[in-house]
């Protein structure tokens, strides 16, 4: 699922009047995140410090593909 969304944001990112993949690679960015919320709330690993790791990587890729959109639709290089 991870990997699906950073070929999505490939797609967007050279193709980016296509917004559609960005918008699925962010909520696949966000189901991937809610999963590991999930599984570590279930059942704790012994590895929580490299699974918080994950979490927060994946929320830092999220914002920055919404930045980065965000910084090119501002300056209308779409």
């Amino acid at each position: 699922m991870l990997l699906l969304a950073f070929v999505l944001a490939g797609i967007w990112f050279f193709h980016q009047a296509q917004w559609p993949y960005l918008v699925l690679c962010a909520s696949y960015i966000v189901g991937v995140a809610a999963s590991i919320l999930v599984g570590e709330s279930l059942a704790p690993s012994t590895t929580a410090r490299q699974t918080s790791a994950a979490f927060a990587f994946l929320l830092a890729v999220l914002f920055a593909f919404f930045s980065i959109g965000h910084l090119m639709v501002s300056t209308g290089s779409y």
